[in-house]
């Protein structure tokens, strides 16, 4: 096991520290799941912002994950996009995450 996988794992055993991990996890798998969809379509950041209504800048920052994204924010990415997601929610246990998302959008029915 490598230095790294030895810190992380005292580090996660912390279960405050865990439970960010496991949020902060949760919502880039999210955001890698709708910018997949979005580069399928074969849409820029630049049009996917037309969508929107918002610059490409703040597009860019949604995907970077560089700030706390909204429910809200994800609902309206995936509205301009024609997607739906699917989240699953389980009971958390030792190790487990509290919330699994599903890594494919779908396109809405």
């Amino acid at each position: 096991m490598s230095r790294y996988e030895q810190r992380k794992r005292q580090r996660l055993a912390n279960p405050d520290v865990l439970a960010g991990y496991q949020e902060a996890d949760a919502e880039l798998a999210l955001l890698e799941a709708i910018d997949d969809a979005r580069i399928a379509m074969g849409l820029s950041q630049a049009e996917l912002a037309v969508l929107l209504g918002r610059s490409q800048s703040a597009v860019s920052q949604f995907f970077g994950g560089n700030y706390s994204v909204s429910v809200e924010a994800i609902a309206g990415y995936l509205h301009a996009l024609g997607l739906q997601a699917r989240i699953q929610i389980v009971k958390a246990g030792e190790g487990d995450p509290s919330l699994v998302v599903d890594a494919e959008a779908v396109r809405a029915a």
